[in-house]
């Protein structure tokens, strides 16, 4: 009767642990997903991102 609940505790054991690493692969996929998909697109040129002119130092006047 004992080697029973030994083998029934060592099973819940490993049990809970392939329960919680595929819980955890879940969870990080939907972080991947949700970063994915939540990430907003850069519009270039808008508020001087583009074409910014050097106003002092030796590069002055080049355009970037």
């Amino acid at each position: 009767m004992q080697t029973g609940t030994l083998n029934t505790m060592a099973t819940g054991r490993i049990t809970k642990k392939v329960l919680d690493y595929i819980a955890e692969i879940n969870r990080t996929a939907q972080q991947k997903k949700l970063a994915k998909e939540l990430k907003k697109e850069v519009e270039t040129g808008k508020h001087g991102t583009q074409k910014y002119v050097v106003k002092e130092g030796e590069n002055k006047g080049k355009v970037l």
